[in-house]
């Protein structure tokens, strides 16, 4: 299989992208992941045949989306032992630089920031995928980086949900303690069509860039990227993510298109945006019992892929509300006590004094 770059600038980025509008022509960057994740997937190159997922929308308030997927808990890479969200990586362990050739399906490119330097922003499959195009982006994929957010991961990230015009295209990030299965570097990416609460659901302002999300089980911090303001929202997210990691607690992202949102007021507006929510968890550490609600990027966001019948006919908003809660509410309790005690005039320092070599 051919390798690609996917070479691109801010021409590239897409920012009318919104719940409730019409769907765009796909982008060069769905065009290339679609045709080469089909590919993969033809050639037999997955642990599995992903089919059309059973799926059902939880009645109630959030409309989770619970998807029946059996052959991930029966097929997938054994998760690396975690003792901490913050570890070296190891490069005895399995990690990506491990993969053939046919699991790499391309590398991203910014023009802009990237010239001079080769192509490192890998896209490879993830071969016990979870939804359509499940993929891994992994920044800098040769230097081995732990699996640890910063600031040019962060916009890399951002970057990437731009380049795509479909509204059903999510990025996530789960870290050490937060259902991480491997300690290098990477976030999911993949496709859901179903609308998830999330995408339209009300913030009240807490600091500079940073928004809580209200009324919602998963107590967390919210952010919206619009053309104007990409580096503010990663700046301030880096200060947030750098109290997480001093105080080791686990943490989950996930990025998606919203409504846009406002300081003066909790409701949403027509303004197309990228929504960016980041939640302080509970960490969890050890083995995970795959008949529980393992809750990690998806989950937190409203998305349920669940791995047996029983576990799927059963599930209810009632359960799975509580489960948010109680891995949420204490954790986001703290730091945001932290994040309203920050003076706006020092943000930009505190990144600074905050950052994680």
């Amino acid at each position: 299989m051919k390798l690609k770059v996917l070479e691109y600038g801010e021409a590239d980025f897409v920012y009318d992208v919104a719940p409730g509008r019409e769907e765009r022509q796909s982008s060069r960057f769905d065009q290339l992941l679609q045709t080469k994740w089909s590919e993969a997937m033809t050639n037999g190159h997955f642990w599995y045949k992903l089919d059309k997922l059973e799926t059902r929308i939880l009645p109630g308030k959030y409309n989770f989306v619970a998807q029946l997927n059996p052959k991930r808990a029966q097929e997938r890479r054994k998760p690396q032992h975690v003792t901490s969200v913050c570890m070296p990586f190891d490069g005895s362990l399995f990690n990506f630089t491990r993969l053939k050739e046919a699991e790499k399906l391309f590398c991203l490119k910014n023009s802009n920031k990237d010239n001079g330097k080769e192509a490192g922003h890998w896209v490879v499959i993830n071969v016990s995928p979870l939804e359509y195009c499940n993929s891994l982006l992994v920044p800098s994929l040769e230097q081995c980086l732990p699996q640890v957010l910063t600031a040019e991961s962060l916009s890399l990230a951002i970057e990437t949900v731009l380049l795509s015009s479909s509204i059903n295209f999510r990025l996530g990030f789960n870290s050490l303690g937060g259902f991480a299965s491997v300690n290098h570097h990477h976030f999911h990416i993949y496709y859901l069509e179903q609308r998830l609460y999330i995408e339209t659901a009300r913030v009240s302002h807490l600091w500079s860039e940073c928004y809580e999300i209200i009324d919602y089980p998963a107590k967390g911090f919210a952010f919206q990227v619009t053309k104007a303001n990409k580096e503010a929202v990663v700046r301030d997210m880096m200060v947030l993510v750098s109290m997480l990691l001093k105080s080791s607690t686990a943490h989950n992202l996930f990025i998606t298109r919203g409504t846009g949102f406002h300081k003066g007021s909790s409701d949403c507006t027509e303004e197309p945006v990228v929504r960016v929510y980041l939640w302080a968890r509970q960490s969890s550490y050890g083995a995970k019992d795959e008949s529980a609600l393992n809750v990690a990027l998806c989950e937190l966001a409203g998305h349920l892929p669940l791995k047996n019948e029983e576990g799927y006919q059963a599930a209810t908003e009632d359960f799975v509300a509580e489960e948010l809660r109680k891995l949420c509410d204490k954790t986001f309790a703290e730091v945001r006590s932290k994040i309203l005690a920050l003076n706006p005039s020092v943000g930009s320092s505190l990144c600074a004094d905050l950052s994680v070599s």
